[in-house]
């Protein structure tokens, strides 16, 4: 393992994670999964699909125990990490520019990549299955591009922003 959760959380939002909100918990949950899907191991958690996308139970208590940890600092981001932090963060500008919050943003590009591994790869289907499961996320061009932004991170392991070519 490279980085703490918690930490890493912080580099992606820029403030620090409250376990008493509901969106920093769901937000936690995704930031992990797409930083471990970007190639980042913080800790191999095995997620299953939940209310609201992704979930890992095991991350649920490896963040329990460091929010007893009194280094909440964690270690210092290799150029890899950074690299993916700023993924994430590019990913988030995307939602902004599409009138998105970020919690409902990210669970989108998490539910998106998680179904198109795991239930159904052809785009029309995957996009009617996110219906089926997900129905609040009912604006076709929003879908559409979250998951053209899945497709530019499973083809170069991270996301460079509107065009998806590195700078």
């Amino acid at each position: 393992m490279c980085c703490t959760i918690i930490p890493m959380f912080k580099h992606v939002f820029g403030r620090e994670y409250d376990d008493g909100n509901m969106d920093d918990r769901i937000l936690i949950q995704k930031n992990t999964y797409m930083l471990e899907w970007m190639g980042l191991n913080l800790g191999n958690f095995r997620f299953l699909w939940d209310t609201y996308g992704p979930y890992s139970l095991d991350l649920k208590g490896v963040i329990q125990e460091e929010l007893s940890d009194s280094d909440k600092n964690g270690p210092a981001l290799s150029v890899y990490a950074q690299d993916k932090v700023v993924s994430i963060k590019t990913v988030l500008e995307e939602g902004v520019e599409m009138n998105q919050p970020e919690r409902f943003w990210l669970e989108l590009i998490c539910s998106i990549h998680f179904l198109k591994q795991n239930i159904v790869k052809d785009r029309k289907y995957l996009l009617e299955e996110l219906q089926i499961r997900k129905q609040h996320f009912n604006n076709r061009e929003v879908n559409e591009r979250a998951l053209d932004i899945v497709n530019s991170i499973d083809e170069l392991g991270q996301y460079y922003g509107n065009g998806n070519v590195a700078a």
